[in-house]
């Protein structure tokens, strides 16, 4: 097949215009239709070419652009304040905010904060979410731009090997998606083999673990790729107390996949959440709400460190779990996990048990173990 030109100027004036054509009949509903973006310092001059560009494209479609420019100095609150003002406010439908930002600015806490439903760009966490699980969403424009034009060709992308030049967050990622499923029409067949690039859906519950290898008898199994102790941790409940064992279900799915930590304490049926960062649980509510429709809650928790408990001998695992019921529990494989309430419990823990290891990273395999 020969290699066919897209012209993507001639493209984007059919796309303009219909955009066009839908600004004007949301003014004519009274709807306002307005991009506020925002542009933190005045030295980067790609990012200002890119605002002065985005006005007078939004000149030409009748959509009101509002730039709003703070100083190099901006803190992390300032920027964090304009853009919760902007998301209250009726008058604003749409928010983007350009980057680079300022050094000390953490540009991933600034995109979580945009309201999901005016992030033009798609780079808050929940539509990115969204995509992920073919979900309706706004997506990043430039990798919807992209797709677009593959579409406009008429070639049929199954089955297609894609070469993607470059990645990030705005231009888009390669990413392996959810349970991924193949039909044709109606019709569903089971394949002999399968060949590079193929994506294979195997539905999996337990049985399967991060760095487990599919074999014709081989015994394989993928190292380097470790757990890390989270950093943040929180008790998680169900909104309604009937479901909790839906939730201890959900939770197990999630811990499988790597999205959390979760540990089950040993006594009482409370289970504990770990991330590596504290928008996550935000995330994970989200998730579990939309997925498995159980509205649920984050609480607080007294323990701030999360280590798995490792020995040369089992027995040792043991003696350690029942001097320390309040704190031990056990992660979705199985292992032993204390969790303590502060680092000099940690160290007393260690002082009082020489021979224990407490990890703070733990490899994709079983450890010596013994329950609690």
């Amino acid at each position: 097949m020969a290699a066919q030109i897209i012209d993507g100027k001639a493209l984007a004036q059919q796309h303009r215009a219909r955009i066009g054509e839908r600004v004007r009949e949301l003014r004519a509903a009274g709807k306002p239709v307005r991009l506020d973006a925002l542009l933190i310092g005045s030295t980067d001059n790609a990012a200002r070419q890119y605002a002065e560009s985005q006005a007078r494209t939004c000149a030409e479609l009748g959509i009101e652009h509002k730039l709003h420019e703070l100083p190099a100095s901006a803190t992390q609150g300032e920027i964090a304040t304009r853009v919760e003002a902007l998301n209250a406010s009726r008058e604003c439908s749409a928010i983007m905010v350009h980057m680079p930002l300022p050094a000390g600015v953490d540009s991933y806490a600034i995109q979580c904060l945009i309201d999901q439903d005016k992030d033009v760009e798609g780079v808050n966490p929940a539509n990115i979410g969204n995509i992920v699980y073919g979900r309706s969403s706004l997506a990043p424009c430039t990798a919807l731009a992209v797709i677009k034009m593959v579409e406009h060709t008429g070639v049929e992308l199954r089955g297609k090997t894609a070469v993607v030049v470059g990645a990030s967050n705005h231009v888009g990622k390669p990413i392996a998606v959810h349970s991924p499923i193949l039909f044709f029409a109606q019709d569903r067949e089971l394949a002999d083999t399968a060949e590079a690039g193929d994506i294979i859906g195997i539905p999996n519950h337990g049985t399967l673990r991060i760095g487990d290898a599919l074999t014709e008898g081989e015994t394989l199994h993928f190292t380097g790729i470790p757990s890390f102790a989270p950093e943040f941790l929180r008790r998680v409940r169900a909104d309604d107390p009937m479901k909790a064992k839906h939730l201890g279900r959900a939770l197990e799915q999630i811990a499988e996949e790597g999205g959390a930590q979760v540990f089950k304490m040993f006594l009482g049926s409370d289970f504990i959440v770990g991330v590596v960062g504290a928008l996550q649980f935000e995330v994970l509510a989200d998730r579990i709400r939309s997925e498995y429709d159980l509205p649920c809650h984050f609480e607080s928790t007294s323990f701030e460190v999360a280590r798995w408990v490792d020995a040369d001998d089992p027995k040792l695992i043991r003696r350690f779990a029942d001097a320390n019921r309040d704190n031990i529990a056990e992660d979705h494989s199985g292992a032993t996990v204390f969790l303590a309430r502060n680092d000099w419990q940690l160290n007393r823990a260690k002082q009082d048990f020489p021979q224990l290891r407490f990890l703070q990273t733990r490899e994709q395999a079983p450890l010596t173990q013994a329950s609690a």
